[in-house]
């Protein structure tokens, strides 16, 4: 039985890191998978759509990175200029389009949106059976609505791709302090204060691991409970001799 158990454990470990492989692919992890070539090859020829625009505004093409995944063979590249990079995953067909600069970056559809697109004219992801036909949606949307990013300065895409960054931190955070019990915290001492137990709802907000996240209504319930559990002034504290 235990022995089962391990092995269903162990197998379920196989395949979140199969998983983590495709979502962030690494010439490590590369390196010790067999790929297939068919990845690659769809990429190439998909790249050769895109690369006459981009490698006349000084884009150079790198080389592909291949692996394979729990769902099969994958292949992803970058053309880059400086800190600027379009970054392409391929495996059945075009997947996540990345658009960088230096730290900063934003999928193909939030880059978009805050270029201010039309999401109806927007052609990339669409639902052709051509596999070309999703380099060429990407190429289309490039043309019609992201010049920027292939201009010297590309303002749009720092100023939203450092919101998107800031606003996956404050994600990361909140996830963290959840996991280390911050809401149960936070909802211990709403109770205290409800039941006007202002020392120990001070307590559980001092405790709490994070408290750049409490809301500001959290915040004014800790300034009133510090305020109302402390003693009257010109007596002391409990517990002073």
């Amino acid at each position: 039985m235990l022995g089962r158990l391990l092995a269903n454990a162990l197998a379920a470990l196989r395949r979140l890191e199969l998983h983590w492989r495709w979502e962030s692919p690494s010439p490590r992890a590369s390196a010790v998978l067999t790929p297939t070539g068919a990845a690659v090859a769809a990429l190439r020829r998909g790249t050769a759509v895109l690369a006459p625009l981009l490698e006349s505004h000084g884009f150079r093409l790198q080389a592909p990175t291949e692996g394979r995944g729990s769902g099969g063979p994958f292949a992803w590249t970058t053309f880059v200029r400086g800190t600027r990079a379009l970054e392409l995953h391929q495996r059945f067909g075009l997947g996540i389009v990345l658009y960088r600069d230096a730290a900063v970056w934003l999928e193909h559809g939030g880059y978009m949106r805050a270029l201010g697109a039309d999401p109806t004219e927007v052609r990339y992801p669409g639902f052709d059976a051509d596999p070309l036909a999703a380099y060429a949606a990407v190429l289309a949307d490039l043309q019609r609505y992201a010049a920027e990013f292939l201009r010297t300065d590309a303002p749009v895409l720092r100023a939203a791709g450092t919101a998107a960054a800031e606003s996956r931190a404050t994600a990361h955070r909140s996830e963290r302090s959840a996991w280390a019990g911050d809401l149960e915290r936070r909802a211990r001492a709403r109770d205290a204060f409800r039941a006007r137990r202002y020392g120990e709802a001070c307590a559980e907000l001092e405790a709490v691991t994070d408290p750049e996240l409490l809301m500001p209504s959290e915040r004014e319930m800790w300034r009133l409970a510090a305020e109302r559990g402390a003693p009257p002034r010109g007596t002391d504290a409990p517990g002073a001799a």
